[in-house]
């Protein structure tokens, strides 16, 4: 994705770091919105049209509707990369607003969302 190895990456929320049997825990809170739009911003490229963001978007919060308050999630690309503020811009912006509360539903429940960065040709 672009990410130039020992670059300072900025993020939105509180910052929580944790000491649990010797091990630092590193905790970053942050609303659904700043969630959305680093992930979409991570997930996307400088120039995906709006609808492709959109659809992202869509995406995004359905998966998320999926956790519980509280569930734990990391920054890797293992579910969503979550690269922080940095990835923030004014289309992924537009995009998360314009599908502000959109979720795709089956039966009354949040779909189980699969994605991935490389289709391998198929």
């Amino acid at each position: 994705l672009g990410v130039e190895p020992g670059k300072l990456r900025a993020y939105r929320g509180q910052i929580r770091i944790v000491q649990k049997q010797g091990i630092l825990q590193i905790y970053n809170l942050v609303s659904m919105k700043d969630y959305l739009l680093s992930v979409v911003g991570s997930e996307s490229q400088a120039d995906f049209p709006l609808e492709a963001l959109k659809a992202q978007a869509v995406l995004v919060r359905t998966s998320m509707e999926r956790y519980k308050t509280g569930d734990l999630l990391n920054d890797s690309t293992e579910k969503q990369a979550y690269l922080g503020a940095d990835w923030e811009r004014p289309a992924v912006q537009e995009a998360v607003d314009q599908t502000a509360g959109e979720i795709v539903r089956f039966k009354s429940r949040p779909i189980n969302v699969f994605f991935h960065s490389c289709c391998a040709g198929s």
